[in-house]
């Protein structure tokens, strides 16, 4: 995980920075920031030894909305051969009337398209694919895809520079995690919000989610 890498060498720069009596509280508050991401760096090298192979949260979601997409096309067909009259339902989506295996398709779609734009540096254009992608998530009323897709988005608004939009999306995420009963890369959530809080000064809380983010890796 190289945001804790980078987390870790931009603490330990900053002591060298600061003077005085609220130079020294920083700097012990930042020593025992350290202290904690190297626990955070040996606890997910353990666990990447045991588990290697895992994939990460936005993968797994596009991997269940292309399997969900499937099984309704398939239920579709089966339909049709049964009753051709069954395999067009009542139900639309989007603004293109999408049926509910179409809707799935172009989610699943726009999501990895997103994910494509963040790694060539497009924020912006990734931001556009997942507004549309989160109006078609809302109306299928699919908690595990919104989710999916505000973890991207909370990476896009963060390379334009949102840092607390991108805070604010990224505890929604958890939110949502909590409420469907899924605690998956709860560690890596934590992980963000603390660097976020860091990026932004907030040492003290940051300090306590990545107190969390220990606390969820020595629970998996």
């Amino acid at each position: 995980m190289l945001w804790l890498l980078v987390a870790v060498q931009a603490v330990a720069l900053v002591g060298a920075t600061v003077t005085g009596s609220l130079a020294r509280r920083r700097r012990l508050k930042l020593e025992q920031l350290n202290v904690k991401l190297r626990q955070v760096n040996a606890q997910l090298m353990k666990r990447r030894a045991q588990e290697e192979g895992v994939e990460q949260e936005a993968e797994i979601a596009e991997a269940e909305l292309q399997a969900r997409a499937l099984a309704t096309a398939r239920a579709s067909l089966s339909l049709s051969l049964e009753a051709p009259a069954a395999a067009h339902p009542f139900e639309s989506y989007g603004d293109g009337s999408l049926s509910l295996a179409q809707a799935r398709r172009k989610l699943s779609g726009l999501l990895q398209a997103s994910k494509s734009s963040l790694r060539d540096n497009a924020p912006s254009q990734a931001l556009q694919r997942l507004a549309e992608a989160d109006t078609i998530a809302e109306e299928l009323q699919d908690k595990r895809a919104r989710r999916a897709l505000l973890r991207v988005r909370a990476q896009a608004l963060q390379q334009v520079g949102q840092l607390q939009a991108a805070l604010s999306t990224l505890q929604e995420s958890l939110d949502l995690s909590a409420a469907i009963g899924d605690s998956r890369d709860e560690a890596d959530m934590y992980g963000a919000v603390a660097d976020l809080l860091a990026d932004m000064g907030r040492l003290e809380e940051a300090a306590k989610y990545y107190d969390r983010c220990c606390q969820a890796i020595q629970e998996t």
